[in-house]
């Protein structure tokens, strides 16, 4: 696996992937932290369109700070308040209102999920794709704009409920 620094470089290097300069840091929760890459991200970058030959409508869009949100606010328009999606914020938007999100738990921080518009908050349905920011972006750099974590011979880290209920 890449280190943060070389796979942002590769990532910067192929014309379909832009970013945008530095804006500041999302606003999170007392209790949530960042996790030390994506907090390195957002020093250095306010978004990612990662896939997109115009710079619109990406494959994959790595959220500014101001859209950096609890992913339920996201996908129901409603703050979860209980169970262990309190600490998912939407790290990327992957099209059709579909969220990869990321855990601001100190005790899963950084690990990084599919979440499925239809199915998001249902035990069984949330894979773990990645168990940090930079995994993600190592994923997504060899995936070259596809859904990795839709592929058949992908194996992720099991589901986000199992053994957090």
């Amino acid at each position: 696996m890449m280190s943060f620094d070389d796979v942002v470089r590769e990532l910067q290097s192929r014309p379909d992937c832009h970013f945008r300069p530095a804006t500041g840091f999302p606003n999170i929760p007392r209790g949530l932290q960042l996790p030390p890459d994506l907090s390195e991200f957002y020093s250095r970058f306010s978004e990612a369109r990662l896939f997109s030959d115009d710079g619109y409508d990406p494959r994959c869009h790595i959220l500014p700070p101001a859209e950096f949100v609890q992913v339920g606010e996201a996908i129901m328009a409603k703050p979860t308040t209980a169970g262990i999606e309190h600490s998912w914020y939407t790290l990327a938007h992957v099209q059709d209102g579909n969220y990869l999100g990321i855990d601001l738990l100190p005790q899963r921080l950084g690990r990084c999920y599919d979440c499925f518009h239809e199915t998001y908050g249902s035990p069984g349905y949330c894979t773990v794709i990645a168990l940090s920011f930079t995994e993600l972006l190592n994923h997504l750099a060899r995936a070259g704009g596809e859904a990795f974590w839709l592929s058949e011979d992908f194996r992720g880290y099991g589901d986000a409920y199992e053994g957090n209920g």
